[in-house]
C-alpha cells in the first residue's frame, strides 16, 4: 500500500495558486503556525514563493500544494478560505480565487468547442475564466474562478481534475508546473518560511512587490468590484481602448465574476504604472 501511494504521489500534479502578498502571509502566519497547521490537517505538503523564487513577472505569490486528491482538497479549502476573508467577504458572498494550469493543458480544459469548461460552470454554479496570456518565464496560465468559497473549492479540484486526466494520459508531466526557482517545500511536521525576507503587507497601489527590471514585460492582476469594471470598460469599451493607447500596457477585465471582476495590466514598468494612474 504504501508503495503504491508513494507512486502516485510522484505521477500526482500539484494544485497551484495565486495569492496576494498579503494573504500569503496570513497563510504562512506568525512564524510559520498557520501553514504548519495546514499541512497537519491535510497530510499534504505546501510552498508558498517568496521574493526569490516567484516569477518576476508576478506581484502575488505562487502557492502551491501537493499529496492525494484528498489532501490537496483539504489544503486548498484552507487557503481559499484564508485568501476569500482577506477579501473582507463572508462564506455567502462571491469572491475571486486564481489557479494557474500549465499552458499545455489548456486546450484540454477548455474541451472541445468550449464543452468541457461550459459543463464545469453550468454544474458547479461558479464563473470561470482562463486567461489569455501565460505568465512570463513560466508554462502556467492563470484561471481565474468566481464564486462561494465552497464553488470556487469545487471548480479549483475539477480543474486540477482535468489537468491530471491530461498527464495520466501522458499529455503532462509535474515538470510543466517547474519554473526557475529555489526548492523550498514544507511537510506536515515542519514551518514553512517564504524567503529569508519578512512577512510584508502587500500595497494598494498594484505595482510589483519586488524589484525587477523596468523594461520587462509584466502582468498585475487587481480584484476590483464589479461597477469599477464597469467603469474600467466605459461604454461600449470605449474607456478601457483609450488606457490601452495612451499607456501602451495591455488591459484585460474579466466579463463575468458576480460582485468582483479581476482585471489583467500587462506591460514593461512605465507603461503598467500609466494605466494604473
Amino acid at each position: 500500500v504504501a508503495y503504491t501511494t508513494l507512486c502516485a504521489l510522484m505521477t500526482a500534479i500539484p494544485c497551484c495558486c495565486l495569492v496576494p502578498s498579503d494573504a500569503a502571509g496570513l497563510i504562512i502566519g506568525r512564524a510559520g503556525a498557520t501553514v504548519r497547521q495546514i499541512c497537519e490537517e491535510s497530510k499534504a505538503q505546501v510552498n508558498v514563493s517568496g521574493d526569490r523564487d516567484t516569477p518576476k513577472a508576478l506581484s502575488d505569490r505562487i502557492v502551491t500544494i501537493q499529496g492525494t486528491p484528498e489532501q490537496i482538497e483539504i489544503a486548498c479549502r484552507e487557503v481559499i478560505r484564508i485568501v476569500h476573508r482577506s477579501q473582507e467577504l463572508d462564506d455567502t458572498e462571491d469572491g475571486i480565487f486564481v489557479t494557474v494550469v500549465p499552458c499545455g493543458a489548456v486546450e484540454h480544459v477548455v474541451g472541445p468547442g468550449g464543452d468541457t469548461i461550459r459543463e464545469l460552470v453550468e454544474t458547479i454554479g461558479a464563473e470561470v475564466n482562463i486567461s489569455r496570456n501565460g505568465i512570463i518565464g513560466t508554462e502556467l496560465q492563470p484561471v481565474s474562478v468566481a464564486g462561494t468559497p465552497k464553488q470556487m473549492l469545487d471548480a479549483t479540484m475539477k480543474v486540477l481534475g482535468l489537468v491530471q486526466e491530461l498527464a495520466d494520459k501522458g499529455g503532462l508531466t509535474i515538470d510543466s508546473y517547474s519554473w526557475p526557482r529555489r526548492a523550498v517545500s514544507a511537510t506536515p511536521s515542519q514551518a514553512l518560511s517564504r524567503s529569508s525576507t519578512p512577512v510584508r503587507a502587500g500595497s494598494n497601489d498594484g505595482t510589483p512587490r519586488r524589484r525587477s527590471d523596468d523594461s520587462s514585460v509584466a502582468s498585475v492582476l487587481f480584484v476590483v468590484s464589479s461597477s469599477a469594471a464597469a467603469w474600467v470598460v466605459g461604454r461600449a469599451g470605449r474607456t478601457v481602448s483609450e488606457l490601452r493607447a495612451k499607456s501602451g500596457a495591455s488591459l484585460e477585465v474579466a466579463r463575468n465574476g458576480g460582485p468582483l471582476r479581476l482585471v489583467e495590466v500587462r506591460g514593461n514598468k512605465a507603461e503598467r504604472e500609466k494605466a494604473v494612474e
